[in-house]
C-alpha cells in the first residue's frame, strides 16, 4: 500500500496562505498549542480546536469542543466526518487546503492507451491537472483526473457522462471545450479538454499591488465572460461556480470560463457520500438562491459575476469573513466604495460599473439583470442606456439602474434551466 502523503495549506479569507506542511498517515490535532500537529497560532481558533485523521479508508475531521467551531462545506461538524474530495474545510474563518501528493501518475505515462502525460499544471479539491499529448490527434489537451471517489459511484459516473454530452455542444470562443469524458476500467474517470496556455484571474490579481485590479483592463474580459455566459444560458445550461480562478486568460489576453459540465457532478457525488445539504459552488460568490440549494437559474451566473468584479474590484468578496451564508441570503452587500474606504484602498470605479454590479448582487433573482447579453450592453454603453429592466442599489439604495434596451423583451431563464 503507497504511502499516504497530503500538502495541508492554512489560508486565511483573503486567499493568503499562512502556512503549508506536508502531512502522513495518521492522527493530526489543529489548535494553538505547539504541539499540534497543525499549529494555528490565532485568538479564535481553540488550544485544542479540532482533529484530522489520515488513513487508507479516506480522511476524517472531528471538531474538539472549539468555540470558533468546525466546518465542512460551511456545515458546523458534530462528531466524526468523512472529509470528500472537493469539500472545503475550515476552522473558524480560516480555511484549511488539503491536496494528496501525487500517486502513480507521473510525466511520460500514457492513459487511455492515449493520452501521454506531460506535466502537472495544477492540483486542487476536485482533482489533478495535466497537461497530455492526444496522441491519435497529435495536439495537447488538458486532461482532469476526477477525484478518486468518483470512479466508485455509479450514479456520479452516469451523471457525468449526460452531463458531459450536454456540454460538449458549448463551442464558444471564451469556454473551455470538453472534449471527452474517458472512464478506465480499474481507474479514476478524468475529462480531455481544450488546452489554454496562460494563468486564472485569482493569479493575475495576486500579482497586482494590493490585490486590486482596475477596471479598464477588467472591461474587455467582462464583456468577454458576459458573451460566454449568455451562449451558455441560451443553451440552458448554467455554470454555478463562477470566481476568479475559473477565468483562464489565454496568451492573447482573452478570457476562457472554465469548467463547464464538470464540477456539479463531482459535488453531487460528494454528497451522497458525506454530509447532507452539500452545496455546489464557492460560497463567497454564490447567490441567496443558490446558497439555499434551489432549482439552478441563470440569475445564480449573474450574481456570481456581480461577486467576481466586486472582489477583483476591491480586493475582497461582498461577504468574506464571519457567516458567510447568513449575509449572503440575509444582509445587503455593502457599496464598492463603503468596502473599499474600509480596508483603506484606493480604487476608481465608474458609476455604471458600481451600478451594474450592485445590481448583480440583489437579494430577489428578479431584481437583477434580466441577462447577460443586457450587461455586457450596458458596459459598452457605459451605463447610456433607455429600457429600465431591473431596478437596484448601486452607491445608495434610491437608484434606479437603467439598462439598455433590448429587441424585445428578454425572458428571464428559471427552472427549465439544467445545472452543468
Amino acid at each position: 500500500m503507497p504511502d499516504i502523503r497530503v500538502k495541508a495549506k492554512v489560508v486565511d479569507s483573503t486567499g493568503v496562505v499562512l502556512g503549508e506542511l506536508l502531512l502522513g498517515e495518521g492522527v493530526h490535532s489543529i489548535g494553538r498549542d505547539e504541539k499540534s500537529s497543525i499549529l494555528i497560532n490565532a485568538e479564535h481558533i481553540s488550544w485544542e480546536h479540532a482533529r484530522l485523521t489520515l488513513s487508507p479508508e479516506g480522511m476524517f475531521v472531528e471538531d474538539l469542543g472549539s468555540s470558533a467551531g468546525t466546518f465542512i462545506d460551511d456545515i458546523a461538524v458534530r462528531g466524526k466526518l468523512r472529509l470528500q474530495t472537493g469539500q472545503q474545510f475550515s476552522v473558524g474563518d480560516l480555511q484549511i487546503l488539503l491536496e494528496p501528493e501525487a500517486g502513480d501518475l507521473g510525466p511520460g505515462a500514457v492513459l487511455a492507451g492515449r493520452y501521454l502525460l506531460v506535466r502537472m499544471l495544477g492540483r486542487g479539491g476536485r482533482g489533478e491537472v495535466w497537461l497530455a499529448n492526444d496522441q491519435q490527434l497529435d495536439e495537447d489537451v488538458a486532461l482532469k483526473r476526477l477525484p478518486p471517489e468518483m470512479a466508485g459511484d455509479a450514479q456520479s459516473i452516469s451523471e457525468l457522462k449526460r452531463e458531459t454530452q450536454k456540454t460538449r455542444r458549448l463551442s464558444h470562443p471564451n469556454i473551455i471545450r470538453i472534449h471527452d469524458l474517458i472512464i478506465p476500467p480499474d481507474g479514476q474517470p478524468f475529462i480531455a479538454m481544450e488546452f489554454v496556455e496562460g494563468t486564472d484571474l485569482a493569479t493575475v490579481r495576486a500579482r497586482k499591488e494590493h490585490n486590486l485590479m482596475r477596471w479598464q483592463e477588467l472591461q474587455p474580459l467582462t464583456v468577454q465572460l458576459c458573451e460566454a455566459l449568455a451562449f451558455a444560458h441560451k443553451q440552458r445550461v448554467v455554470h454555478r461556480d463562477i470566481k476568479p480562478s475559473n477565468l483562464m486568460l489565454d496568451m492573447r489576453g482573452n478570457l476562457k470560463l472554465a469548467d463547464f459540465g464538470i464540477a456539479a457532478s463531482m459535488v453531487d457525488s460528494a454528497s451522497r457520500s458525506s454530509t447532507a445539504g452539500f452545496i455546489m459552488g464557492t460560497r463567497m460568490f454564490m447567490g441567496p438562491q443558490q446558497t439555499r440549494g434551489e432549482v439552478p437559474q441563470a440569475s445564480d451566473d449573474i450574481y456570481s459575476l456581480g461577486a467576481t468584479l466586486y472582489d477583483l474590484l476591491t480586493s475582497r468578496a461582498p461577504f468574506y469573513t464571519g457567516d458567510i451564508s447568513y449575509q449572503v441570503i440575509h444582509e445587503p452587500a455593502p457599496s464598492m466604495h463603503s468596502r473599499l474606504t474600509e480596508i483603506g484602498l484606493k480604487n476608481h470605479i465608474p458609476d455604471y460599473v458600481s451600478a451594474m454590479v450592485m445590481a448583480c448582487l440583489q437579494k430577489e433573482a428578479h431584481r437583477r439583470p434580466a441577462n447577460a447579453d443586457v450587461i455586457a450592453e450596458w458596459i459598452r454603453t457605459e451605463g447610456r442606456g433607455a429600457s429600465l429592466l431591473t431596478t437596484a442599489s448601486a452607491e445608495s439604495d434610491t437608484t434606479s439602474i437603467k439598462l439598455p434596451a433590448q429587441p424585445s423583451t428578454p425572458q428571464p431563464i428559471h427552472q427549465d434551466v439544467q445545472r452543468p
